[in-house]
């Protein structure tokens, strides 16, 4: 028992560290796949955008084959597929509304992808897909799936794993934007509300919060 959890320990500081380390290193320009694959361009973009984030997985995936953990045994659910999605947009809008109040309150734009979004069903319907195959998907198998399944086991304490996993979220996201006292504290907000939704709420899959995530993410960085 006590050897499990020294491995889960390593496991969570591992892909802790490596998420963090990797944005930090991306973000201020000090790593870039398409620059080491010498691509420029559109196609720069679209694979910094999509491969670019997949690796952000790799500790995951590495620690799941080590485990022979499945995709349900970190948060995805067979069947309900209508509710787990239905609970998944409705999570969407009721963050989006609780982001827009504190957006009010503290005058900080939350929302920039509202500036240039086309709101063609074309145009929605791809930035949307865009969405989910990449941010969301990957930061919800890894912070909500993988990180917290392990923190919990760790600490024997939903709430423990609610809190470390939203506060290792927080802090990805570090190297992301400007206005860090405002955006660090969201980030760590949107954590906890996916974390206890996850708990709390019939039918609130991995599936579900992967949902609620892309569209908060189409509106704020499309």
């Amino acid at each position: 028992m006590e050897q499990s959890r020294s491995r889960d320990i390593i496991t969570v500081v591992i892909t802790a560290v490596f998420v963090i380390g990797y944005m930090g290193l991306t973000n201020s320009g000090l790593f870039s796949l398409t620059n080491l694959l010498n691509i420029h361009g559109d196609t720069a973009f679209y694979i910094d955008q999509t491969i670019g984030v997949w690796i952000l997985l790799i500790p995951t995936v590495i620690f799941m084959f080590r485990d022979k953990e499945s995709l349900i045994d970190i948060g995805f659910m067979r069947g309900k597929i209508f509710l787990q999605l239905l609970v998944g947009l409705v999570l969407g809008i009721v963050s989006i509304i609780i982001f827009t109040i504190i957006s009010v309150i503290t005058g900080v734009e939350f929302f920039m992808g509202l500036r240039s979004m086309s709101f063609d069903f074309g145009s929605i319907t791809l930035t949307l897909f865009h969405a989910l195959l990449t941010w969301a998907l990957v930061e919800e198998i890894i912070y909500r799936g993988h990180l917290y399944k392990k923190v919990k086991n760790i600490t024997n304490s939903m709430w423990a794993a609610v809190i470390i996993t939203s506060l290792i979220f927080s802090a990805k996201h570090m190297f992301s934007f400007d206005n860090l006292h405002i955006f660090l504290p969201m980030a760590f907000i949107f954590g906890l509300l996916c974390c206890i939704c996850r708990e709390k709420i019939k039918h609130c899959s991995l599936l579900s919060l992967i949902i609620a995530h892309s569209v908060n993410n189409m509106l704020m960085y499309t």
